[in-house]
């Protein structure tokens, strides 16, 4: 009964991460087609998207710290209201707001601290109903999930707004929070209330003492270390590979079109991957080796000359060796304490979450000076994360047995 309850719990876990991340897109979206359309400038919408990205990695220490203080569900549940709340304001002063791109991006700020808080408390929750191999499923059912929404979103949005008015759009994207909110309303789950002092003259030094005993239990533990060593230099890779090559190659090719069908391979790859991981998702530290290697090989057949079906063929082939590194991220959040899950994975985060845009400049610093350079420099990033797993007698043999029925 205990195990159906759990799995009943991820169920209604999983639809409410679903339900919430179709309305996240949908508000992100219109924001950034209206602003474009309207100014027909894509400056705009790339200052909208940087800053965006650049606030969660700030985020992400201080929604872990809220994630890890105070009652998950009730969280969740505040986070939707917050966004429902944000989406009736744009709304009722729609024309004012979007005449301002400094408001729209203030309210995607605002937007983004709901998401972060929904993230972080829907995760641990999840880690707290799950042994590990049930939760890297469970985190791999999400990628899924996540990747196709994605790929449709726009498509979706772009239909809507030519077909009805933006009124409609709000109401739409305010039921899927409220359906959001349905789901985990039906999640049972029982809050240990934690003897914190949260008097208002405190609460400065205790987000201080949170952040220190976040980046103590980092460096003190050799796994952690060296997972966030891992993942920052990864980063460096993953934020310049599916933003700034597909460009690089659409650019040489003066076809627009090339653009799209690389992002889309890309994403199929990774839902295959994805898939992959759904079944073998317990081999951590072997998967993860063999995305590296598969990564960096994908990285010098590009150095080649290659058609277009053979391009297609490798961003295809990067998109599923990326998507099968997820069980070493899923298994370490499930193997952070319970008491301290959220803030240490958003110290995780706010440190990994400064190298992409890094990535980003060298990359593409490095691409134009020599193209045969920059694939070499994306491939020795994907070697040396390999190197730093082989290293370390924790990554390296990585293997979650299944718990079996009983549990």
């Amino acid at each position: 009964m205990n195990y159906l309850n759990k799995n009943r719990n991820l169920i209604l876990l999983l639809l409410s991460s679903i339900i919430n991340k179709f309305g996240d897109v949908f508000f992100d979206l219109f924001i950034i087609w209206e602003i474009t359309i309207r100014y027909n400038n894509i400056m705009d919408a790339v200052y909208l998207l940087s800053g965006s990205i650049l606030f969660r990695a700030v985020l992400a220490m201080f929604s872990g710290i809220i994630a890890d203080r105070f009652d998950k569900k009730k969280l969740i549940l505040f986070a939707n209201l917050s966004s429902i709340i944000i989406i009736l304001t744009f709304a009722f002063g729609f024309n004012y707001y979007i005449s301002n791109v400094n408001v729209c991006l203030l309210l995607i700020l605002a937007n983004n601290v709901n998401n972060e808080i929904f993230y972080r408390s829907s995760l641990a929750m999840g880690a707290e109903f799950s042994d590990k191999l049930t939760f890297i499923r469970f985190q791999s059912m999400i990628g899924i999930a996540n990747k196709i929404i994605d790929v449709i979103g726009s498509a979706i949005i772009g239909l809507l707004i030519a077909l009805i008015p933006y009124s409609a759009i709000f109401l739409l994207d305010v039921l899927t929070f409220i359906c959001s909110s349905l789901f985990v309303m039906q999640i049972h789950y029982v809050y240990q209330k934690r003897n914190i002092t949260m008097h208002r003259k405190h609460i400065f030094q205790s987000v201080i003492a949170d952040v220190k005993t976040t980046m103590n239990y980092i460096y003190k533990k050799k796994y952690f270390r060296y997972f966030t060593l891992i993942m920052f230099i990864l980063n460096l890779a993953y934020g310049f590979i599916p933003n700034i090559l597909p460009l690089v190659f659409s650019a040489e090719n003066n076809n627009s079109m090339t653009f799209g069908i690389i992002k889309s391979a890309i994403t199929l790859g990774s839902l295959l991957g994805l898939l992959l991981v759904a079944k073998c998702g317990n081999k951590v530290s072997r998967l993860f080796k063999i995305s590296m290697i598969g990564c960096a090989m994908c990285m010098i057949f590009m150095i080649l000359p290659v058609n277009t079906f053979l391009l297609v063929f490798l961003f295809l082939s990067y998109g599923f060796f990326d998507a099968i590194t997820q069980p070493l991220f899923s298994y370490t959040i499930s193997s952070i304490d319970k008491e301290i899950r959220s803030r240490v994975l958003g110290g995780i985060d706010t440190i990994i979450l400064l190298s992409p845009s890094i990535g980003m400049f060298m990359g593409t610093v490095i691409m134009q000076v020599n193209h045969w350079l920059g694939f070499i420099y994306l491939a020795v990033i994907f070697i040396l994360a390999f190197l730093l797993m082989c290293l370390n007698d924790d990554l390296n043999q990585l293997e979650v047995k299944d718990a079996g029925s009983h549990k």
